[in-house]
């Protein structure tokens, strides 16, 4: 009896934690501007987020910060590990 409550408390907490990163996903395939009323699907939003300059050029940042620091901590724990 206290597994499957655990794991119906487990599945509830999943729930609530996806759930709301699902809706979004679905809502920003949205043609209109509101989240509230899905008019359609359309790529709309992702086409104007890769335009928008500001944002490449923080893509640009975010990717060059990541593979920096990926190459840095790969030397280091090869250092470390020899």
């Amino acid at each position: 009896m206290k597994k499957s409550v655990g794991n119906v408390f487990i599945g509830l907490m999943y729930t609530l934690l996806y759930a709301p990163l699902l809706v979004m996903i679905f809502f920003s395939f949205n043609s209109a501007k509101s989240t509230s009323v899905f008019k359609g699907f359309s790529l709309k939003w992702y086409r104007e987020l890769f335009h928008s300059d500001s944002i490449m050029t923080a893509l640009k940042n975010t990717l060059l910060l990541a593979v920096t620091s990926a190459l840095i901590a790969t030397i280091l724990g090869t250092a470390a590990a020899v």
